[in-house]
C-alpha cells in the first residue's frame, strides 16, 4: 500500500472523530455548533460553501486534514448544489437517511421539548409525549406500556434504568440518529 492509502481514511472514521472531538469539547453540543452555524451565517440563508463550512468547524473546534474536510462536505452535500446546510451536517453527522424536510419536522419537534434550547431534552419530557399503548408489541400483549417505554427509551446512547437517581435525557443528535432509523 503506497503512503496514500495508509493516511486515508473511511468516511465513517472521520465522522467519529468528528464526535469525538465535540465530546472532547465538554461544554460544545450538537446546539452548541447550531449556535456557531448561525452566527457565521453572515448572508441569513442557512447555507455555507466549503470555505465558510471549514471556517465554522474550526471556530467549533473541530480540526481535519484538507482532504478529509472536502470529503466530508461532498458526502454531506446531499442535493450537490455546492452548499451545505446546518441540516445537511445534522443528517450527515448522525447518519441519517433523513429527507431534507423529515430533518426539518424532527428538529422543529425536538426543539418544541428542548425547553431551555440546549439540545438536550429531558426524558420525562419524552415520555410524556410518547404513547407505548400504540406499539405493535404492546397491541399483540408481548409487552406491557412500561416494557415499550423502555425499549424506545434504550435506543438513545447513555441511557441507564436502575437504582441511581439521575435525569435520564436525549441529545439532539441522538434523536436525530434514532428519527432516521424510523
Amino acid at each position: 500500500a503506497g503512503p496514500s492509502q495508509i493516511m486515508s481514511r473511511e468516511l465513517h472514521e472521520i465522522l467519529e472523530d468528528i464526535k469525538s472531538q465535540l465530546r472532547e469539547r465538554r461544554g460544545c453540543s450538537i446546539k452548541q455548533l447550531a449556535r456557531t452555524f448561525k452566527s457565521n451565517d453572515l448572508n441569513g440563508d442557512g447555507n455555507f460553501d466549503f470555505e465558510e463550512w471549514s471556517m465554522v468547524l474550526n471556530r467549533a473546534g473541530i480540526f481535519l486534514k484538507t482532504q478529509e474536510m472536502a470529503r466530508v462536505f461532498k458526502a454531506f452535500d446531499v442535493d450537490k448544489n455546492g452548499k451545505i446546510s446546518y441540516e445537511e451536517f445534522l443528517v450527515g453527522i448522525a447518519k441519517g437517511k433523513l429527507t431534507g424536510r423529515r430533518a426539518k419536522i424532527a428538529l422543529k419537534a425536538f426543539g418544541k421539548y428542548d425547553e431551555n434550547d440546549t439540545g438536550i431534552v429531558e426524558l420525562e419530557v419524552l415520555k410524556s409525549v410518547y404513547d407505548p399503548s400504540r406499539h405493535p408489541k404492546v397491541l399483540t400483549g408481548e409487552l406491557k406500556e412500561e416494557q415499550a417505554y423502555k425499549e424506545f427509551i434504550q435506543q438513545f446512547d447513555g441511557t441507564r434504568f436502575g437504582k441511581k437517581k439521575e435525569r435520564l435525557r436525549v441529545t439532539l443528535e441522538e434523536f436525530m440518529t434514532y428519527m432516521s432509523e424510523l
